[in-house]
């Protein structure tokens, strides 16, 4: 069993999202999240694996959280208009 953290999950994967909102997948580099996040890359691999789990993973927490995955699960289109 390894150390506990000493960052907030939560708070790590929301600037994670920022920094690929802001950047895109491609041009966000390790570096770039790693200081975003106030981590360090030993423990962004421990906690997130590479950077495309880290990216699938803030991109899921993000739409769990919110009401986008909501709507989109609840939608259904109004043919009634066509």
């Amino acid at each position: 069993m390894g150390r506990p953290r000493k960052f907030d999950v939560d708070e790590a994967l929301d600037r994670a999202v920022l920094v690929f909102w802001q950047l895109g997948y491609e041009r966000t580099t390790l570096t770039d999240l790693c200081e975003a996040m106030n981590i360090n890359r030993p423990s962004l691999y421990a906690a997130f694996g590479t950077k495309e789990q880290l990216f699938q993973r803030a991109l899921d927490e993000k739409l769990s959280r919110s009401d986008i995955k909501k709507a989109i699960t609840n939608w259904r289109p109004d043919y009634s208009r066509v």
